[in-house]
């Protein structure tokens, strides 16, 4: 008998996370962090690369953030702003 089984050593698909806040400054309300930052987030992963988008409605509105592993850097993205951030 011969099995021939074929897998891959990464997982590549989406999540979504439902976030739940704990503040530890008291100053920063509880709804405030769900506002801003949302109350979920997507995650698309592929091998070297991933992006999370955080649902929030804040000042600057959603935010994406893009991975790149294998370049070693990321990008950061809001609905509101017209300006792309790399680090």
């Amino acid at each position: 008998m011969v099995l021939n089984i074929y897998g891959q050593e990464y997982f590549e698909g989406e999540i979504i996370y439902e976030i739940e806040y704990e503040p530890i400054n008291p100053n920063i309300p509880k709804e405030y962090l769900e506002n801003e930052f949302g109350k979920s987030f997507n995650a698309y992963i592929k091998e070297d690369r991933y992006a999370m988008i955080y649902h929030g409605n804040g000042l600057k509105g959603w935010m994406k953030t893009i991975v790149r592993l294998d370049l070693g850097y990321s990008y950061t993205e809001f609905e509101k702003s017209d300006t792309i951030a790399k680090t």
